[in-house]
């Protein structure tokens, strides 16, 4: 279909995303940033398939506490909102084996953060205090 204006997936997201704010005001910026889904679907098996596991592993004993979304990890990836696509997936786990201090019994958490996009891919780490 050479020529037709759905022949990118620019258009048909841009189509999507007019349909979605038809009767509605536009934000003031009136900026729209399109996420490719052919990408998505390929970042997406990036971090399922390949990083969670190795997260999984490296924390086996701890416990998952929450996904950002619910549900399970498939489910919990979402999207970020950047100049290229970006598949996100955060997590808070519990290692009631490494309490947080010294004086406390409490266990320790932390936030599991990663976010892929087709140049590459990062892993974040940070504590969560109770």
């Amino acid at each position: 279909m050479t020529g037709n204006r759905h022949d990118t997936w620019q258009a048909e997201q841009l189509e999507r995303l007019t349909a979605e704010q038809a009767g509605k005001r536009w934000p003031e910026h009136r900026c729209a940033l399109l996420s490719n889904p052919a990408a998505e679907r390929e970042l997406d098996a990036l971090v399922l398939k390949e990083l969670w596991p190795g997260v999984e592993q490296a924390l086996q004993n701890s416990r998952l506490v929450a996904l950002a979304g619910g549900g399970t990890p498939a489910q919990a990836m979402r999207t970020l909102h950047r100049e290229f696509t970006t598949r996100a997936l955060t997590v808070v786990i519990e290692d009631p084996e490494r309490p947080s201090g010294r004086r406390t019994l409490k266990p320790w958490y932390c936030r599991v953060e990663i976010e892929a996009w087709v140049e590459g891919y990062v892993l974040k780490l940070s504590p969560v205090h109770s």
